[in-house]
């Protein structure tokens, strides 16, 4: 019961993220434009480090993804992979350099704008308690309609037919899943 109350105290010690500033009318532009453009990002000369004093995690790390590419980056344990992704939500600061998105420097974007328009596919898989068509659909509401959940289905046969098939005899959509734990991390994912 003690490892709960430090992890309070641990979020009670984290710094509140910084903001550049609030929504102002100097970024409805942004809002109003359909920002990002392209969806071309730049990394130039980042460096990052994860606490004052350690040592770069990121150093002089330069990219270019041009707007619809598709890229991977790999590389060993604590290669600073993860930390590329920290740095382009703003999770982390950098110490020097600057990040682009369609040659917006997203140190001036608010982090509710930056956060909103961009997105990421997580490494981890992830089943949330309860049906198939909840962790499909993620339909607020509760409730699915016939066409969303004909396009979930057909978007299951399309990416695991072998899952649909043995879905299909266990409820369909209605199957409750009970958070994963019958299935394989391959079968999550």
């Amino acid at each position: 019961m003690i490892t709960s109350t430090q992890r309070v105290q641990e979020i009670i010690d984290v710094e509140p993220e910084m903001q550049v500033s609030v929504l102002a009318p100097k970024h409805d532009h942004l809002m109003n434009s359909g920002w990002p453009w392209r969806g071309e990002v730049e990394f130039e000369g980042v460096d990052m480090r994860y606490t004052e004093g350690a040592p770069l995690v990121l150093k002089d790390f330069n990219l270019k993804v041009g707007g619809g590419e598709s890229v991977g980056i790999v590389g060993r344990t604590g290669s600073g992979k993860s930390s590329v992704l920290l740095t382009l939500f703003r999770l982390m600061h950098i110490h020097s350099g600057t990040i682009k998105i369609d040659g917006v420097d997203i140190s001036s974007v608010p982090l509710e704008i930056l956060r909103e328009m961009i997105a990421t596919s997580p490494q981890d898989s992830i089943i949330y308690e309860g049906t198939l068509r909840d962790n499909l659909c993620f339909d607020l509401s509760g409730g699915g309609d016939a066409e969303s959940d004909q396009q979930a289905w057909k978007a299951l046969e399309i990416v695991a037919p072998e899952l649909a098939g043995r879905f299909s005899q266990q409820g369909g959509l209605e199957c409750d899943l009970g958070g994963g734990a019958s299935l394989s991390e391959g079968e999550k994912r």
